[in-house]
């Protein structure tokens, strides 16, 4: 993975400096194109990332503003991103922006409602949208539920065209449940369901109404059979941001297991032979599939053996495959922990 980071930052830093012959090749451009060639991908990032500070203009800060995205260390990617929005009102939006998601990504989400804020105030179109939405998710993540409810409102007038209406509105959803207020959230599940048709929550939508309306058999019963209808047995897991790092809702049943304290999981053992696979761990079903592909992708590199399988409408993303449902389950934990999301286990057998 360090490579292929290293390889992206690279050959980024290259183009910026040979494309349109605006600059002259620095020096060190040349040693980290010779880095390259010669396979010392890491040695090239360090070489420019060390020099930066004596190359000038937009090629300065468009490199730092990629190294902060793609650094690993949060703390070196957000101090990177906030020198990028100090010297350039340019980029200044779009630095605030990538620095709140970082943090929310590091699960620091009262850290991101400054950065949400004031790229949001900046009125720069999709940026300042995107800030908007992801502020209401921050302070949702930070507990601020009322707080996180009246933001969401206030979103969804500001954009009344905006691409994240139904999402806002789930946020407010499932911030009412935090708060105690069912029927709102019930009401709102309902009217999304019926002028958003086919839209990507759907499944998640018609199992969680089936589970809140359950004092009331026959209601409960009329999602539940719409749901084993169009989507079989799928597991079906809440979008996420396009940002691809937090998610405005989340299941509603509680979560009676603590996640594991672990960091990092360990890769699922691939040694089992079919015949004494049993389980495997079913993490969620998108109706974009590549929204399941990028899951996926998320999973492998944290060491998972991740598949993605097309199951009716949607695109289902599985785990491992396991022999007992104790060694699923210790893995379930620290899935969780990753996406945010409780997956299930399934009996392949079934």
């Amino acid at each position: 993975m360090r490579y292929s980071k290293a390889v992206a930052i690279a050959f980024l830093v290259l183009q910026i400096f040979f494309c349109g012959g605006v600059y002259a090749e620095p020096q060190e451009v040349i040693q980290a194109r010779q880095l390259v060639e010669n396979g010392k991908l890491e040695d090239a990032v360090s070489l420019l990332k060390s020099s930066s500070e004596r190359m000038r203009g937009e090629s300065l800060l468009q490199l730092r503003y990629e190294l902060g995205l793609t650094d690993t260390d949060p703390v070196n990617a957000v101090s990177e991103l906030k020198s990028v929005a100090a010297l350039s009102p340019k980029m200044r939006a779009a630095a605030l922006l990538a620095a709140g998601e970082l943090m929310l990504i590091a699960d620091q989400p009262q850290s991101a409602l400054e950065f949400f804020a004031e790229s949001a105030g900046m009125k720069e179109s999709s940026i300042s949208e995107h800030a908007s939405y992801l502020h209401a998710v921050a302070l949702y993540r930070s507990g601020k539920y009322e707080e996180s409810r009246q933001k969401w409102a206030d979103h969804l007038i500001t954009y009344l065209e905006g691409k994240y209406q139904p999402a806002s509105r789930l946020g407010i959803a499932a911030a009412n449940i935090k708060l105690g207020r069912f029927r709102e959230a019930i009401e709102i599940y309902k009217a999304v369901l019926a002028q958003h048709p086919g839209i990507e929550e759907e499944a998640w939508l018609l199992q969680n109404l089936s589970e809140l309306l359950k004092g009331n058999l026959s209601e409960a019963r009329k999602y539940s059979e719409r749901l084993q209808k169009d989507y079989s047995d799928a597991d079906i897991a809440f979008v996420q941001a396009p940002s691809g790092a937090v998610q405005s809702s989340e299941r509603l049943k509680p979560q009676t297991r603590i996640p594991s304290a672990s960091p990092r999981p360990a890769p699922q053992p691939a040694a089992a032979s079919a015949s004494s696979s049993k389980y495997t761990i079913q993490v969620g079903a998108f109706g974009v599939r590549e929204n399941a592909v990028n899951l996926a992708e998320r999973l492998k590199r944290e060491g998972y053996i991740a598949n993605i399988q097309a199951r009716n409408n949607l695109t289902v993303v599985t785990v491992g495959a396991y022999s007992d449902i104790a060694s699923a389950e210790r893995d379930i934990s620290k899935i969780e922990k990753l996406i945010g999301e409780r997956p299930r286990i399934v009996n392949k057998s079934r």
